[in-house]
């Protein structure tokens, strides 16, 4: 991968921060979409909405369908890999739920597992699962990104803003992706990516387009929350997904 970087200084930095040093903290930044380093039991609580719309038609008046779901998820994540993952669906008493997304589209319900941003799935189990929002951070990058770092002087920290393609392809559009170092230290707590305004994604053989997706990823050492939403515009229809997932615990695995 070929990196243009710059150090760019809003604000005049503290004389221990470097904002030359622009590969340290893009060395530093990923462990907060890979999982930190080493063997960790995880648990945590996700909640997924996703609203599914069909525009009216000569035949038809339209429709529309939604789904909200919360559940348990437990797992080890191995130097960023999912070796265990284990997902328990929970009712929410207080919201109505609607499961409709199977009699509408096959295609579209198999690949909606509940499954966070960070970490990757080489195969748990005979299927390693998938959905929308997974396809997208799987597609993301390429041979091209611009870092640029600069001191932020109300907030005491340094942010990483880089230009990330969205595909492995050359002329792909890009996400703008800024991360926070604390104190200009290397443990960042934050992680936002906005992608463009419109872009096409795929799922499985079909492409969609994909509207105001962005991902969020809070950290205190390890993550603590995480939230992707998107929309989804193709095939007749219109899909809106939310999707927040609160870590309660990352212990390592001899503890």
């Amino acid at each position: 991968m070929i990196w243009l970087i710059a150090g760019l200084a809003w604000a005049k930095a503290p004389a221990h921060v470097d904002l030359n040093e622009v590969d340290k903290w893009e060395d530093a930044a990923d462990p907060l979409l890979d999982g930190p380093p080493g063997c960790w039991n995880v648990a945590a609580t996700a909640d997924r909405k996703v609203i599914v719309f069909i525009p009216p038609d000569l035949f038809t008046s339209g429709s529309q369908y939604e789904e909200i779901i919360r559940a348990e998820i437990t797992g080890k994540l191995v130097d960023g890999r999912w070796r265990v993952y284990s997902v328990q669906k929970l009712d929410r008493g207080d919201l109505k739920k609607v499961n409709p997304l199977i009699r509408i589209m096959p295609s579209i319900a198999d690949n909606l597992d509940i499954i966070p941003l960070i970490g990757t799935f080489p195969g748990v189990g005979e299927k390693a699962p998938t959905n929308l929002v997974r396809e997208v951070v799987d597609e993301w990058g390429g041979d091209m990104s611009t870092s640029i770092a600069d001191w932020d002087d109300d907030r005491q920290g340094v942010w990483l803003r880089r230009e990330v393609p969205v595909r492995k392809k050359p002329r792909a559009p890009v996400s703008q992706v800024d991360t926070f170092f604390p104190e200009g230290g290397f443990e960042p707590t934050e992680l936002d990516v906005t992608f463009p305004k419109s872009f096409k994604a795929g799922l499985k053989f079909m492409r969609f387009r994909i509207d105001d997706a962005q991902f969020h990823i809070r950290a205190d050492q390890t993550p603590s929350i995480e939230s992707a939403s998107l929309l989804m515009v193709g095939m007749g229809i219109t899909m809106g997904y939310e999707q927040t997932i609160k870590y309660h615990s990352f212990k390592a695995c001899d503890s």
